[in-house]
Parts: structure tokens; sequence; C-alpha cells
């Protein structure tokens, strides 16, 4: 499925009235007949709806959506905190009066049983939320009412997912079309419930689309673990080096490791500092090393993680520099330590590459603050990914994928209580592992984040919470139905 910008669902709206025969009062009336639907077949009559109104065609679609449901035998008001403002929004409101919609006085006067339709803020919202508006939001929050949302959660950016303070968190959103890059990272991801993708006729033809700025949002639900083949053996399932473990960080490597060999990796070798990695996991090749100087490429493996656990010295930083400089061509993974080490080494297309920063580290690479990064990561990953011809997995409450052909996929599953200590280490093992078992450095660093978060999702399933990077990288060993 694609996923579209704000600018970008504009463009297709502004396409669809100049050429297929909509006037902008008939756009909001597809987008009000759509959502109506949802909510009638998500609500009984029976139960009061209030919807929240505000400016523009938000406000406007809201005006339509009462109208309709108010037709098909609901109790339904509006609370119009602000008026439509606009010819259409102005319209969808004065056909709503004349079939028997009535105001809601105050925010205090909704049921205590309602259902709320949000059709204050649309995708365009910037700032914070108006004092009068966080006080209604409030009230619908300590309620607990159940809310439907127009597009996105009032107080949520549509490009970027950063939400105003006292946003409303969304039992369920309609968008149209086309979800939008805000339902799948930062607070958008959780704020806007599930998500229904409601056709209303403005889509882009294939032609048009190959000119389009899109997001992909794959099946997350059909990808699983490489299968090995009837004649396999330990290498043809994959071989993984894993660089690091620099006193007092042995535990990282290790957990890289456990994520690779539970990723289905046949061989696992470790090359450490810190003697803890001697201890524990039996199924791991180690060699330790007294420091990093002699470290080189074991001609067994087919990928090179290196970077959990390294530490930050100049020895860490001239190992890096001989992988890049000396080592024939061979496919790294860099992780943590490796990724702020990162412009003291880098050689761009020298190697293969597939990078695993979280924000943090992002910043450390690029130089830019990491509240830019959160608020245009988008931009900024596809950018750096282009740039350096790497492949980039853009760790955050909805981590992002990047190809460095221009591509970039969002990943729908997962839950915070991925965000532990060693989380991204088993899933930097876990990418290495689909690489060595010989699927394409996209399709790796992909499968492996859906795969890393579904695990997380399966846990809190079977009744896990506060889980350990172990427990993740253990559970991929059983079955989706355990």
């Amino acid at each position: 499925m694609k996923c579209l910008s704000v600018e970008e669902m504009r463009l297709c709206d502004e396409k669809a009235l100049k050429t297929k025969g909509f006037t902008p009062e008939l756009l909001m009336e597809q987008a009000a007949q759509a959502f109506a639907r949802l909510c009638m077949n998500r609500f009984d009559a029976c139960v009061p709806a209030v919807v929240l109104t505000g400016k523009g065609n938000n406000g406007g679609d809201g005006w339509a959506v009462a109208r309709i449901l108010k037709i098909h035998g609901y109790d339904v008001k509006v609370l119009e905190l602000f008026p439509p403002g606009t010819p259409e929004g102005n319209f969808h409101k004065q056909l709503a009066e004349k079939n028997a919609v009535k105001k809601c006085p105050s925010f205090s006067d909704i049921p205590p049983k309602a259902f709320i339709v949000d059709a204050v803020f649309g995708t365009g919202f910037q700032g914070e939320l108006p004092g009068d508006v966080k006080k209604c939001f409030n009230a619908v929050i300590e309620a607990g009412l159940t809310v439907a949302a127009l597009d996105i959660p009032s107080g949520v950016n549509g490009n970027t997912g950063r939400a105003a303070s006292g946003a409303l968190q969304a039992t369920l959103t309609g968008t149209f079309e086309y979800p939008k890059y805000a339902h799948f990272i930062n607070e958008g991801r959780f704020l806007k419930g599930e998500l229904h993708v409601l056709p209303i006729g403005v889509s882009a033809s294939p032609e048009e689309e190959k000119n389009m700025f899109f997001g992909n949002l794959p099946e997350a639900m059909t990808v699983a673990l490489p299968v090995p083949a009837d004649d396999a053996h330990k290498y043809t399932r994959g071989a993984v080096q894993i660089i690091g473990g620099a006193p007092p960080y042995g535990g990282a490597p290790l957990l890289a490791a456990r994520g690779a060999l539970r990723a289905g990796a046949g061989y696992v070798c470790v090359d450490a500092l810190d003697g803890n990695v001697l201890s524990g996991m039996p199924e791991i090749v180690r060699v330790l090393h007294a420091d990093w100087e002699n470290v080189s490429v074991n001609p067994k493996c087919r990928i090179v993680l290196a970077g959990p656990g390294m530490g930050r010295d100049e020895k860490a930083a001239g190992c890096l520099q001989r992988l890049f400089r000396e080592e024939e061509a061979c496919r790294l993974v860099l992780d943590a330590d490796a990724l702020f080490l990162f412009n003291d080494y880098f050689v761009k297309g020298r190697h293969e590459v597939i990078m695993t920063p979280h924000w943090g580290e992002f910043s450390a690479m690029t130089g830019v603050p990491v509240e830019k990064i959160q608020r245009e990561m988008i931009f900024l990953g596809r950018a750096f990914a282009r740039e350096n011809g790497v492949v980039l997995v853009l760790k955050s409450p909805g981590t992002v994928v990047f190809y460095p052909d221009g591509r970039f996929y969002f990943n729908p599953v997962g839950n915070s209580y991925l965000s532990t200590l060693g989380s991204g280490d088993v899933l930097a093992g876990m990418i290495a592992a689909l690489w060595a078992a010989g699927w394409s450095a996209e399709e790796a660093a992909l499968k492996g984040v859906i795969l890393h978060s579904r695990a997380g999702d399966r846990l809190v399933k079977n009744g896990k919470v506060n889980f350990t990077a172990t427990e993740i990288a253990d559970i991929l060993s059983t079955s989706d139905s355990e």
C-alpha cells in the first residue's frame, strides 16, 4: 500500500477537481459519505453522536457527516468549535441545518455515552491547540468517550506525526484514498487507533504515481523467516561475523548473536575485547582480542555486523577504517558505536552497507539536531540513504526503512515495550542473519524490522510486558500460534 505526504494528497484532490468532474462540495460529500458509512458500521443508531467541527474542509466534512448520520436515524449534534469559513464548508453546514441537525451548546452538554466524530483540525495542523479546544478535548479524554477521527486525530501534523499537547486519542481513524505519513510515525502512530483507508475516487493514475513522492506500507503479516533448504548446512544458512564488545559492553554482541541465531543464521562468530563474551551461548564462535588492531574479516562469513558495544576510541575507529579501506568489498551492517564513528571511516560505494541508527545516533552522524530529525525524518532519512548509497533503518516510535534508490517503507507493527536495552542489538543481528541467508540488503532490513516488531507484539499478546531483549530474540524460534 502507498502512503502520501499532505502535499501529494492535496495534489490528488486538485487533480480530481480539474479532471474528474468533482466540485469542492461534491468532493466533501464523497469523503463524508465514506466516513459516515464507517461510523454506521461501527456504532448503533441508538448511540448518540457528537461531531466536533473546525475550520475549512475538515469542519465542512464534519457537518456533512452529521447530516448523513441524522438521515440514517442517529441522534447527532454538532459542537462547532470554529465556523467552516469556506464556501463549500458553509454549504454543507447549511445543508445539515436544513436537515434538522442541531448544535451542542458546549462540551459539558455532550451525552455521557456518545461517540465523538473529530472533525476539528486536518492533516495541515501545526503549532499548539487553542485553549478552548484543549479544554474540550480534555473533557472528551476524561470522559473516556470513543473517538472516530476524520482523516487524522486533531492536533497531529500529517507529515511529521508530531502531536500538540492535548491532542485527541482516536479509537479509529478514517483517512481518504491513501494513508498519510503521520499514521505510522511519532505520536500519530499511536493516536490514530485503528486505521481505515476510505476510497473516495481521487486516487492517482499509475502514470501519475510515477512522479509522486510515495512512502510504502508492507504486508507485515505475510513476512516469515527463511526456511532452510533440505540440503542446507550451517554456512549455507548464513554465516555472520559480529565485531563489538569492549569492556563493559560484552553483552551487546551476545545479544546481536542471539538475534542472528534465532533469525536463522547457521554460523555466528563474535570478535570482542571483553572477556564476558566467553560466558553463555555455547553455539557461537568467540575470538578474544587485546585490542581492535588485529581484527579482520572472517573469510567464512558473508556478513559483518560492526558496532554493538565496540566503543568509540581511536582504535575502534582504526578498525572500522581498515574494514572500509583495506578489506575487499563485503557486506556490512553498522550499528551502535560504529555509527558514532561514521564520519571517521565511511567510504561511499566500496561496500554494501545497512545502517541502523536511532535518532541520537543519526544526529551524531549528520550533525542535525534530534528535534529536527523528529520533525523531518522522512525527508532527512531519504536524502541520507540516497546520498550515501546505503540502506538506512531509522529507528524510532515508528521505524522507517530507506533504500538507496529513494524508496522508503513504514513499519505498521510493534509496540513501545520494544524500547528496551539491547533490543537494537537483537534487531541488528537479525538483519545480518537475513542478509546472510541470501535476501537482498533492502529485503533483510525491512523484513528484519517487521519480524522484530512482530516478536514484540506476540510477547504482549501472550501476556508479556516489560520483556527483555533476550525474550525478543527467543520468541522468534517459536511459531506464531504459540
